[in-house]
């Protein structure tokens, strides 16, 4: 569920973001034109995850056994793309946080 919400004091529109990806090499997150996305990636640790921002690999999990693993902070500004690695074949990753105008 997406929510906007805004601010009383500064009026920025905040929107909550949960992006979820099952499927091996395949974006499922871009940070809108003029938006700043700060929040947290969730990977599920069954045996191996990967996660790209901008095709370039930042988390490489290899596991053994069926668990979520810990929550990595991110900030990532307007065109970053999130995508899955080939680690993903029935792997889930969430993406859960806020955008906010940059």
């Amino acid at each position: 569920m997406l929510t906007n919400i805004v601010l009383p004091a500064t009026g920025t529109a905040l929107k909550q973001i949960v992006a979820q990806s099952v499927a091996t090499n395949s974006p499922f997150y871009t940070v809108p034109e003029s938006r700043v996305f700060t929040g947290h990636l969730i990977l599920s640790g069954a045996t191996s995850a990967q996660f790209k921002i901008n095709n370039v690999l930042v988390v490489n999990y290899s596991g053994s056994t069926n668990y979520w693993q810990e929550a990595v902070p991110f900030t990532l500004t307007a065109g970053t793309v999130c995508s899955s690695g080939s680690g993903f074949g029935g792997v889930a990753g969430v993406l859960v946080g806020v955008e906010e105008d940059a």
